[in-house]
């Protein structure tokens, strides 16, 4: 009785990291996603509304040419979307449940059947 409560006191304390890890990893994706959508949405909204000022700026610089301007407005735009797409896809990108597979994968190994040579061990 005394094995089966251990086991089951075991079990539950497994049960309960799990749940732990899921609730941080769930956070973590759920960041990665704020990232994506953050870079999303400050794409669309330099596009709209800074293109024109900035581009109405730099035309101010005397002997600018105008494809250069939209070229360099469209650059920094790209370079800062890029920049939250690439926080907000490695923050996804990592494993979830890592601690829990491994614990998983040890309990598996412990209550694995026994090879040929440690059951001609335990027979002698």
């Amino acid at each position: 009785m005394r094995l089966f409560l251990a086991g089951r006191r075991i079990a539950r304390q497994y049960a309960e990291d799990a749940q732990r890890e899921a609730a941080r990893d769930a956070r973590r994706l759920g960041t990665g996603v704020v990232f994506c959508v953050v870079g999303a949405v400050f794409s669309l909204h330099a596009v709209i509304f800074l293109h024109a000022v900035a581009v109405a700026l730099l035309l101010l610089i005397p002997g600018a040419r105008v494809e250069v301007v939209l070229g360099g407005v469209f650059a920094l735009d790209a370079l800062i979307a890029l920049t939250a797409f690439l926080i907000g896809f490695s923050m996804l990108r990592r494993p979830v449940l890592t601690q829990t597979r491994r614990t998983f994968h040890e309990m598996q190994a412990l209550l694995a059947p026994m090879g040929p040579e440690e059951a001609l061990d335990r027979r002698a």
